[in-house]
């Protein structure tokens, strides 16, 4: 079940007029935008929150592109990583990774949301450019994305640390958790977590139309993962291409074999099967 924001979180964000919007300051395009709090002489009338809204995620999260920027509004709690430092940290861990460039973030505690503006990355979505550019170089892309992969999957830390998560993860507690949730063996969690990015579905890379991957988009689920994660999440829909083409698993299937190819297992079998016991 999934509860509505107050306000909805595809109304973070609205245009005023032609050059105003009720957010905030950066510098875009040779442009200064300025920030500031909004006064009772504002007007109320006119907003337009669909206009350059080019995303929007459930309940949860919305993306808008003004001028050179995206702009993202995602819903916040306390103690909740940001999508921001998740950026940061590859950029001082991994910095071949080709991660957007972050102009400004901000928290609303107010109404619970986190804003941040990142400058356009070049390329197409690789969903688009599956569609839009017949002669794409796929064995390219998927040897470039490997060895990015590569990299920053490198950068791992031991579930029994405490800055890592909490103590469920102890290897004794967790068996006899999953044990109780039901006697269906999950699939095997190594203590040592991998840093993943979790969602490198066609719309979250960016290629060109040679097969350079130019950017790699939304960070925001990026975080520590169990080994088998990492290329058993590839046979979910989320990686499934939206475009229209004879088979839309075709990316999950090729990614997934680019990261065998790295020494993580796809346990699709294993998994389906644990999760189908439990539900």
């Amino acid at each position: 079940m999934f509860c509505e924001m107050t306000p909805p979180i595809g109304l973070s964000i609205t245009r005023m007029s032609p050059d105003r919007w009720n957010l905030g300051s950066t510098m875009d395009g040779g442009n200064t935008f300025y920030l500031r709090h909004r006064t009772p002489d504002d007007p109320s009338e006119g907003r337009d929150a669909d206009i350059d809204r080019v995303y929007l995620a459930g309940t949860s999260a919305a993306v808008w592109c003004i001028g050179e920027c995206f702009f993202k509004a995602h819903a916040w709690c306390e103690e909740m990583q940001l999508e921001s430092d998740n950026i940061r940290f590859v950029k001082e861990k991994a910095p071949e990774v080709p991660v957007p460039e972050v102009e400004y973030g901000w928290i609303d505690y107010t109404v619970n949301r986190h804003f941040l503006i990142t400058k356009r990355v070049s390329g197409q979505t690789l969903d688009r450019a599956w569609r839009n550019f017949p002669y794409l170089n796929v064995r390219k892309l998927l040897k470039i994305l490997r060895g990015l992969l590569a990299s920053w999957l490198l950068i791992l830390h031991h579930a029994s640390k405490q800055s890592l998560v909490m103590e469920f993860v102890n290897h004794g507690f967790r068996e006899k958790l999953m044990h109780h949730i039901q006697p269906e063996p999950p699939p095997a969690i190594d203590p040592v977590f991998h840093f993943y990015h979790a969602d490198l579905g066609p719309t979250n890379v960016m290629v060109m139309q040679d097969g350079t991957v130019s950017g790699i988009i939304d960070w925001e689920s990026a975080a520590y993962y169990p080994q088998f994660w990492v290329a058993t999440k590839t046979s979910l829909p989320a990686f499934h291409l939206e475009c229209e083409t004879d088979d839309p698993t075709l990316w999950g299937q090729l990614l997934g074999q680019a990261l065998e190819v790295c020494g993580y297992k796809r346990l699709d079998a294993e998994f389906r099967r644990w999760v189908k016991a439990v539900t």
